[in-house]
Formats: structure tokens, sequence, C-alpha cells
């Protein structure tokens, strides 16, 4: 820069790896926090909307002890793995008339809090 007749020079240090580092864990660390906050919601919700499976019955001398749908021999890993192979909730209750909507929506709800490690109570 130059005033007048004299030039004066400005040094600085700019270290914008460690900024960037700083902000992406600031980030990071904020993201971390509103995905714990949603995930607490959600698990409220849940657990107001569905308290118990009371479709999902586990009885020994029906399917081995899997947890069947209403006291039927359809496993809730039968429905699950139907979906998973690409058939649809419509197609299922064409393959099982004596099963309703809410069966395979509570299925899945079973089945996502075993794999999230939740206990609950279920139908006797």
């Amino acid at each position: 820069m130059t005033l007048g007749s004299s030039t004066v020079q400005f040094e600085f240090s700019f270290d914008s790896a460690r900024m960037a580092q700083s902000y992406h864990a600031d980030k990071r660390a904020t993201v971390e926090r509103r995905s714990a906050a949603v995930y607490l919601v959600a698990s409220a919700c849940y657990a107001l909307h569905m308290p118990t499976h009371s479709r999902i019955t586990i009885n020994h001398e029906v399917m081995g002890g899997k947890p069947c749908i209403r006291g039927r021999r359809v496993t809730v890993g039968m429905i699950v793995e139907a979906l998973a192979s690409g058939r649809t909730e419509r197609q299922l209750l064409e393959d099982f008339p004596y099963l309703k909507e809410p069966d395979i929506r509570e299925t899945l709800w079973f089945a996502a809090n075993l794999v999230q490690g939740r206990s609950f109570p279920l139908a006797s």
C-alpha cells in the first residue's frame, strides 16, 4: 500500500487449513446434536403412537417360536424379507388375504425396534 511517498507493508499469517478444520468440527458437532435431538423426538412420537405390539405374537408352538402376525403362520421375517425383495404391500395383502394393512406396518415397526435394540411388550 502506498501513502504519499512512503510504502507500508502488511504481514499476516493465515492458516486456512486450521480454520477449515475448526469450522468442519463445529459443523459436525452441530449436526450430531441436531441428529440426537431429532432421534429423541422421533422415538417419543413412536412410543406415543404404538406403545405395544398388539399384532405380533410369540408362541413356541407356532412357527418354532418366531414372532408371528396375530398368531398366524406368517412370521415377521417372512414379511420383511418379501418387502426387501421388492414385493409391495398390496401384493402381500393379496398373497395373505387374512392380513390387514396395520399388520404390515406393525411388522416393520417391530423389526425396526429389534434392530435398534429396544425392548417392548408383546401381545399375549
